[in-house]
């Protein structure tokens, strides 16, 4: 019972799972917990266990799951947000739930879960989530963007079902984390991202200023352009003092010299305070 750090996996049947849970949930003093569930059957019922046994950790700080590949959807994700809402302690949350079937109400269910903790480190995976879309990442991010205490979050977005203007609205319900000192995102849609995806980094970028880790992934953008570039540079050009900026864009054949410039130029302009630069756009024209 005075157990503080808990980091397992855990394999087997739901059954196996739900006792597992019911068994975390005594352990009172628990400060740091990280499950790996990705070989479990683990379901609605089994999320909502843990949702249950969660919710009585008062003391925990920090909450690490990985249910990469199970069947858990929407009421599981909800049950899990409920949980996570009486965690009044816990200041580092990541989630990883690649290849799940977790929809849109189950992300706004998250969402309003943990919106009202003081949270400061914040990462969630929703790589290949086919059932979300536009709104349940805007549900999402107008969660996200109503925790001013973060410090760090990030974000990877690999689904179909987030369009470009569903990935940009998203992204700017997070300007009001004047707080934020790094900002991670990895966005990978088959369909494309242009100009109006990169615009919102940019917008975004712009309306929190005191960032100062930047990575960004983007792949499939084949519309994107110069003025999606110089949008970017636009936004990186306004924050204060910039340590590090990683950004990788596949497949851009259509920028150009004036986005190429506009960037660099950008990122140049914070020489002073830069320790680390890592620049990667595939076939520019």
């Amino acid at each position: 019972a005075r157990c503080r750090v808990l980091s397992t996996e855990v394999r087997g049947s739901q059954s196996a799972a739900i006792d597992f849970m019911l068994a975390i949930g005594e352990l009172l003093e628990l400060e740091r917990l990280t499950l790996v569930l990705s070989q479990t059957l683990l379901g609605d019922i089994g999320m909502q266990a843990m949702g249950e046994h969660i919710g009585k950790l008062a003391k925990v700080k920090t909450v690490a799951l990985n249910v990469q590949g199970t069947d858990v959807g929407d009421a599981g994700m909800a049950a899990l947000g409920e949980g996570l809402s009486k965690c009044g302690s816990l200041v580092d949350l990541d989630i990883q739930i690649p290849n799940t079937q977790v929809g849109d109400q189950g992300w706004n269910a998250l969402g309003l879960g943990i919106e009202k903790l003081s949270l400061e480190n914040v990462c969630f995976g929703l790589a290949y989530v086919a059932k979300v879309g536009d709104q349940g990442f805007v549900d999402l991010c107008t969660s996200l963007g109503k925790i001013q205490s973060l410090r760090k979050l990030d974000l990877l977005i690999s689904c179909k079902g987030i369009t470009e203007n569903g990935f940009r609205d998203g992204l700017l319900k997070l300007d009001g984390l004047k707080g934020l000192q790094r900002f991670a995102v990895g966005a990978n849609n088959a369909g494309g991202f242009g100009d109006a995806a990169v615009a919102g980094v940019g917008q975004l970028l712009s309306a929190i200023p005191g960032v100062r880790e930047i990575s960004l992934r983007i792949r499939g953008q084949q519309a994107l352009t110069d003025v999606g570039m110089q949008a970017i540079g636009k936004g990186v050009r306004s924050l204060q003092a910039l340590r590090t900026f990683w950004i990788s864009f596949g497949m851009t054949d259509k920028i150009g010299d004036a986005g190429t410039v506009a960037l660099s130029e950008a990122v140049v302009s914070h020489k002073a305070s830069l320790t680390e630069v890592y620049f990667d756009v595939n076939e520019c024209g």
